[in-house]
């Protein structure tokens, strides 16, 4: 499959901001839950200089639900590039098809922040299984 280029939204042409994207971990406690699009965003899993992930709940019709993990752009990110180099990210990872993968259910934006949602999983973080003082086979 050739390479795929995806631009990220025009941030001049959105005003506000997505606060859930950069608010404190105070103020996380007072905003959550929080729907984004037909995610219901549950808690805080992790957060890195880009991005934070999210345990939330896909809600449809009917009733149904379903547990997913949902990654959020930071509104503060200006750095050019960084919005388009997340959303290659969903485009490459929804590309790969592995029982060790997780996969990708969709690529939105909200507000101006891209987002990715995709299958939860069930566990222990990998890095609380490292030993960081031995090296892995």
């Amino acid at each position: 499959m050739p390479p795929t280029t995806v631009q990220p939204p025009d941030p001049s042409s959105v005003t506000p901001t997505l606060d859930i994207s950069v608010a404190s971990k105070e103020q996380l406690k007072e905003m959550l839950p929080h729907q984004l699009g037909r995610y219901r965003l549950m808690e805080l899993i992790g957060e890195g200089g880009m991005a934070r992930v999210f345990r939330a709940v896909l809600q449809g019709p009917a009733g149904f639900q379903k547990m997913v993990a949902v990654k959020l752009l930071k509104a503060s990110i200006q750095y050019e590039g960084a919005g388009a180099e997340f959303m290659q990210e969903a485009v490459y990872a929804g590309r790969l098809n592995h029982p060790n993968v997780v996969d990708v259910y969709e690529l939105n934006e909200e507000l101006g922040c891209p987002y990715i949602a995709m299958e939860w999983v069930d566990g222990e973080p990998l890095q609380s299984l490292i030993d960081p003082d031995s090296l892995m086979p």
